[in-house]
């Protein structure tokens, strides 16, 4: 799913600012204004509040969960869409009895209200689902938000591919697919997501106020038995951007 543009190209921006100072010489020339001050260039607006986007500064800023289907994530040394490194990601369940295991980053980000936009890209370098469900996902969890229920945290989960249903429900969040078929292999796949539309069409409410706003960048599997066998994967995730929809700095090649 690509979100339509809604920003200002830098060429149109260039193109009023030159007709603004044809203008403004114009009627300089004509003596009604005098020593007129310098148009400031425009630039594109950057309001990226993830911490550390594209993981070169290896895992600063990034953690995951303290639990037991949770495992640690990896940063690659030298793989990356950008720069060197990107966010590494093995699943491995080695025939275990696990029915759900985890493998992501998470962040609390830095922010005060609901942000408008959200995009990145993953890529997929080794993909074998035994279990009944595996699949790429990301998660915004707010907590203390003034949803006026008894929950804490209210979460919009976002399979990103390898399933075509949800694989279980919660009373505290809701699923957005963006994709339901199974990754592409061995390609960046950009995606991205209209977080703050997605707060008011799939939870009810874009919260005022909230303790904290948290995303999760995960490969998983849900649902799994030992006669299943073995399932893999390996994952990337890269040049990961939440901000305005204006300065996504993600622009895919179409």
């Amino acid at each position: 799913m690509r979100e339509p543009a809604r920003w200002i190209t830098h060429s149109s921006r260039l193109a009023l600012g030159a007709c603004a100072l044809a203008l403004a010489a114009m009627l300089a020339g004509c003596g009604l204004f005098e020593d007129l001050p310098p148009l400031a260039t425009p630039t594109p607006e950057m309001s990226n509040i993830v911490t550390n986007p594209g993981f070169e500064e290896g895992g600063t800023g990034w953690s995951y969960r303290q639990q037991p289907e949770w495992h640690a994530f990896g940063v690659s040394d030298g793989f990356a869409r950008t720069g060197s490194r990107a966010l590494e990601l093995w699943l491995r369940d080695n025939a275990s009895l696990e029915r759900t295991r985890i493998t992501g980053a998470t962040q609390i980000l830095a922010t005060q209200e609901i942000p408008e936009f959200l995009s990145g890209y993953y890529y997929v370098d080794e993909w074998q689902p035994t279990a009944t469900f595996q699949y790429l996902q990301m998660v915004l969890s707010v907590k203390g938000a003034d949803f006026e229920d008894e929950f804490e945290f209210h979460e919009i989960r976002v399979p990103l591919g390898g399933i075509d249903r949800e694989p279980f429900l919660l009373s505290n969040a809701r699923f957005s697919f963006l994709n339901r078929d199974q990754p592409k292999l061995r390609e960046w796949t950009y995606f991205s997501f209209p977080v703050r539309d997605a707060f008011q069409t799939v939870l009810g409410r874009v919260p005022a106020a909230f303790e904290s706003l948290e995303v999760f960048f995960e490969v998983r599997y849900d649902d799994k038995t030992p006669a299943q066998g073995e399932t893999r994967a390996h994952v990337y995730y890269d040049d990961l951007y939440i901000g305005t929809q204006a300065g996504n700095p993600n622009r895919p090649e179409f």
